[in-house]
């Protein structure tokens, strides 16, 4: 009979530690698995502010100004962004929502054309007015203006780039907005009792932000 029970004490004690085992491997992956959602959503975020930082200091203040192509100054921003870890999320593509997996990508992609659209900007801007020179009409000393003798495909060229870039900010800017707040839904629905990040309207502008819940 002892002997019996140390069997079967060992038995349910071996058991015990192999469920014990095998629940401490969910709970660790049910961790990384949110902790790359919610790296996700930081790096949209990331993104998302860089581009409301270009809108908000340099794109609004002249958006309704036919002439903007001439008065935009250039832009210096920080080429390195942090970046969806996408290798750490394919698991949404065996969720229910599989979707969710593509438009994140989207979402990054379009900002990565608004990074594109700046540089180009930059680009045709420094030809613009590299070829300029020596084609001053007229320069008035106090405020700066110019005026620059220049071909209309030049003209044409600088109003493309200027609205190519207008175009691709604010195409971004609500997608990676959006994107945000379905990760949040996403792990509302999954990840039950653990935290992610909810995207807010802010009174000030119509572009919504965000708020820890």
């Amino acid at each position: 009979v002892a002997f019996s029970s140390a069997i079967a004490g060992a038995f349910f004690g071996s058991l015990s530690a192999f469920w014990l085992g095998r629940l401490q491997q969910k709970r660790d992956l049910r961790d990384r698995k949110h902790s790359a959602l919610l790296a996700t959503q930081y790096a949209l975020l990331s993104q998302w502010n860089i581009l409301e930082n270009v809108r908000r200091q340099h794109l609004e203040p002249l958006r309704q100004d036919p002439m903007r192509f001439t008065k935009l100054s250039r832009f210096y921003t920080i080429n390195a962004h942090c970046s969806v870890p996408f290798s750490e999320i394919t698991f949404i593509a065996n969720s229910d929502e599989p979707n969710l997996l593509q438009e994140i990508h989207i979402a990054e992609q379009c900002y990565l054309n608004a990074i594109l659209a700046i540089d180009l900007y930059n680009q045709k801007r420094d030809e613009f007015f590299k070829n300029a020179e020596g084609r001053v009409d007229q320069f008035d000393m106090e405020t700066g203006n110019t005026t620059i003798a220049t071909a209309p495909r030049e003209v044409f060229m600088m109003r493309s780039v200027t609205d190519i870039l207008y175009e691709s900010v604010d195409k971004a800017l609500p997608k990676l907005d959006e994107e945000v707040g379905k990760i949040w839904e996403f792990v509302k629905r999954n990840f039950k009792g653990m935290k992610a990040i909810k995207c807010e309207p802010k009174p000030e502008q119509e572009t919504s932000k965000t708020a820890s819940k």
